[in-house]
């Protein structure tokens, strides 16, 4: 027999994943808690700072024109906002998708591609064990 196995920062946790359906109720189970835990979160970006604000609203021509030594440094910070702004989104989407994975909603993806996706985390780890289970 199959079965997932989910370890987090408290711990291990064994769920049945004897069919790809129950992979998959074990996995929606698994996200539920993690949103339940706040593990799985929605993010608010924050207002840039007045560097951030006068970098970001600089045409590229303004850019251009600049010293080197400043352009270098605008275009740092024109990129740190905008990887920024791109891991809030993906932080977001996981959450959105999380969420309504919980409710049961249709998604394009399914819980057990979310964990796959969150494989390696700070705290998380999953593995699929094979068991064999004695005969009683």
């Amino acid at each position: 027999m199959e079965i997932l196995m989910w370890t987090n920062k408290y711990g291990s946790c064994f769920y049945a994943a004897r069919t790809p359906e129950e992979l998959e109720a074990s996995a929606r189970e698994i996200v539920k808690q993690l949103v339940d835990e706040g593990w799985i979160f929605a993010v608010t970006d924050r207002d840039n700072t007045p560097e951030e604000a006068e970098a970001v609203a600089l045409s590229k021509e303004e850019v251009a024109a600049l010293p080197e030594i400043l352009r270098t440094r605008v275009e740092r910070v024109r990129e740190s906002v905008r990887r920024r702004q791109e891991e809030h989104a993906q932080v977001n989407a996981q959450f959105e998708l999380a969420e309504k994975l919980v409710r049961g909603e249709k998604t394009t993806r399914t819980a057990w591609e979310l964990l796959q996706q969150r494989h390696g985390g700070e705290y998380e780890e999953y593995d699929l064990e094979w068991v064999i289970v004695p005969e009683l």
